[in-house]
């Protein structure tokens, strides 16, 4: 049986026994929306790393994976410390000490995620790299660094997150107020933030971190190298291999060697990239052609209409379609790029939102948390371990942008299947920089639902989440007009008959200083968000080469998606999601699996292989800590039936991509 057929299989046995323990099957889940809860600790520090994310995630020392790895640290910190001080009634991660009495669970998370925070973000390689000679880091060495001193991390930006973490952690300590409870979880909380970093590869002495020392489990070396340009061995050469952007090095090559811990070991995940990562179909193969065109007509950034006349006319024969307006909406949501939360972060928001409608303890917060994060620092490490394997003879594999911008003399040289080659396309997204194969927001997505289905006992749980506003670096159309109005305005709503609307629909779009619709670097990767005053409003500004653009956040309708997906705005607002359970956020047709092809930027074989490989990792770590229990129990589990329902969207192209494979 194939390893999908087994994922199905699985998830039907599953289904059945949650459906037997709860007693009842439920049809529809209970939409829960984000409401507010108690404060506690775990949640103000979670609320606090993901705003740390957004300052921290534009540098060149952090991305995804790394997210991923701060978010395990400090969530697991806080867990050990709020379960030894509750009377240790589950497994610790890493902490090595013994349950305390007398001990209050909120001051033991509040100093747990400190010191771990402290500790990460007080580390010399916020800073930049220091030097420019070669460095030896455990076991890892990095040569010589090309770039300029300092470069990827930033002095600035790590003061002042420390800063932020040092005015919370000073605040809520006085709020606790005094004795011997506070004390006793204080002293624990150092204890379990400094064995959760040590277990890291952070060096701890005299009971605190050593920001000069690197860390030594691999991922100071994968930072490092990635800082540096890396070309893989037939980069432009040869069809197929992964082409790095020319504006910046590629996101880690080296993090698939990053040591997990707390969650699923290095054999582990290599057994589970062996049993669910089969490799992408040669792209000389008429499969790869099938599946690289679906994304060409499903992504774009313009519309399919406007697209040369060998792109419709390949769509057309194949069946494949612009993706919904609905669909665009959730690629733009699900985009999470640099200074925004990050795809693990908005996993970690979502579980906190679940966890305070179900009323958890802060015990059992801090565990979800903790588990949903280690799946994802897990799943992290394994996509991007299979990121830069070699497959069919070639190395990392190329983006589809690459694939479709090679052109030939009338079709693609690389391919005689492919015969709508485009050197003009663009993604409705920006393409992030490391290879195709296999999607890394997927496998993230993956992990968390499963864990979080998981861990509750069922997937029938609904929810609202709202994204981060960003910058897109990409998928500008051409549709934009020039001078609307002479005087400065935060927004400009273009009526359908004006000459300046987007395929004559209604449009919305962010007007720069002078009240002109400027396209200038629109396209280009990049970009930075910050916040002005313009006529005693507080708006939000995006700056793409030295053009800023400003949006009102009070103002609805400012993303401009029509007549089936293109946005003509570097400025994407806030979109807020509903789903009615934790697979359909991952993997339904709105869900973070498709929404990498609607956004024009994976192949659909790399994100379900990726969501299998997610979903695989959670499942190991759910079963490795042995959830759920009993006491997590609280809603009512789906029948097999119901789960049936729930199974990912499927194309022709894909069923028979799998018979080809």
């Amino acid at each position: 049986m194939s390893h999908r057929g087994t994922d199905v299989l699985r998830a039907i046995v599953r289904g059945g026994r949650r459906a037997s323990l709860a007693g009842a099957i439920l049809a529809m889940g209970l939409l829960v929306l984000s409401t507010p809860g108690r404060a506690d600790a775990v949640l103000a520090w979670n609320d606090e790393l993901l705003t740390i994310i957004q300052q921290t995630s534009s540098l060149l020392v952090d991305g995804p994976p790394e997210v991923a790895r701060e978010m395990a640290i400090v969530d697991a910190a806080m867990f050990d410390a709020a379960n030894a001080a509750s009377g240790g009634q589950y497994a610790a991660l890493a902490y090595g000490g013994g349950p305390v009495s007398g001990a209050s669970v909120d001051a033991a998370a509040l100093s747990a995620g400190y010191t771990a925070l402290e500790g990460i973000f007080g580390n010399i390689i916020w800073a930049g790299n220091p030097t420019n000679s070669a460095l030896t880091i455990g076991s890892g060495t990095v040569p010589a660094n090309s770039l300029a001193i300092g470069f990827g991390g930033s002095t600035a930006v790590q003061s002042q997150v420390l800063g932020e973490i040092q005015s919370l952690y000073t605040t809520d300590l006085g709020a606790l107020g005094g004795g011997s409870a506070v004390t006793n979880g204080v002293n624990l909380g150092v204890v379990a933030g400094n064995d959760n970093l040590a277990a890291n590869g952070y060096t701890v002495s005299g009971g605190s971190v050593v920001n000069s020392a690197y860390a030594t489990d691999g991922s100071a070396v994968a930072i490092l190298q990635g800082l540096q340009p890396n070309t893989p061995a037939g980069s432009g050469t040869v069809p197929g291999v992964y082409v790095p952007p020319a504006t910046r090095p590629e996101m880690f090559p080296l993090w698939g060697s990053v040591n997990p811990t707390g969650g699923v070991t290095t054999g582990q995940i290599a057994t589970i990239v062996s049993q669910t990562v089969p490799g992408p179909p040669a792209v000389t193969s008429a499969a790869y052609a099938s599946a690289l065109l679906e994304t060409e007509c499903s992504g774009s950034s313009a519309p399919l209409s406007s697209l040369p006349a060998n792109v419709q006319s390949a769509c057309a024969a194949a069946g494949y379609t612009q993706e919904s307006a609905a669909q665009a909406t959730s690629a733009l949501f699900w985009n999470d790029p640099g200074t925004t939360i990050q795809p693990p972060g908005h996993w970690l928001q979502i579980a906190d939102t679940v966890a305070q409608s179900q009323g958890l303890s802060e015990v059992q917060e801090a565990r979800l948390s903790a588990l949903v994060s280690t799946a994802e620092n897990d799943a992290g490490i394994g996509a991007w371990g299979v990121k830069y394997l070699t497959w069919n003879g070639i190395g990392p594999l190329w983006r589809p942008v690459t694939a479709i911008g090679t052109c030939g003399s009338g079709t693609a040289s690389w391919n005689s299947n492919f015969t709508s080659c485009d050197p003009t396309w663009a993604s409705l997204i920006a393409t992030p920089p490391h290879p195709d194969y296999v999607a890394g927001h997927p496998a993230f997505s993956g992990a968390a639902a499963t864990l979080l289905e998981n861990f509750f006992g069922t997937d029938n749980v609904g929810f609202s989440s709202t994204s981060n506003s960003y910058c897109n670096g990409g998928g500008s159309s051409t549709y934009r007009g020039t001078a609307v109005s002479s005087v400065d305005i935060v927004a400009c709503t273009v009526a359908a008959s004006s000459s300046f609307a987007y395929a004559g629909l209604p449009t919305i779009f962010s007007m720069n200083t002078s009240g002109v619709s400027d396209t200038a670097g629109c396209t280009d990767a990049g970009g930075a968000l910050g916040s002005a005053v313009v006529s005693s409003v507080t708006v939000t500004t995006c700056t793409l080469n030295s053009v800023v653009y400003y949006y009102n956040p009070a103002v609805t309708g400012c993303n401009d998606i029509v007549n089936g997906g293109s946005n003509d705005s570097p400025l994407i607002c806030p979109i807020t999601e509903t789903y009615t359970s934790f697979s359909s956020a991952s993997s339904g047709p709105n869900g973070a699996e498709y929404s990498r092809i609607a956004g024009g930027i994976h192949t659909p074989f790399s994100v379900q292989d990726a969501l299998t490989l997610g979903n695989a990792i959670g499942q190991q770590v759910a079963a490795d800590n042995n959830i759920p229990e009993p006491a997590s129990l609280s809603l009512v589990a789906l029948s097999a039936a119901a789960l049936g329902c729930l199974r990912r969207r499927r194309t022709a192209a894909r069923n028979v991509m799998l018979a080809v494979r």
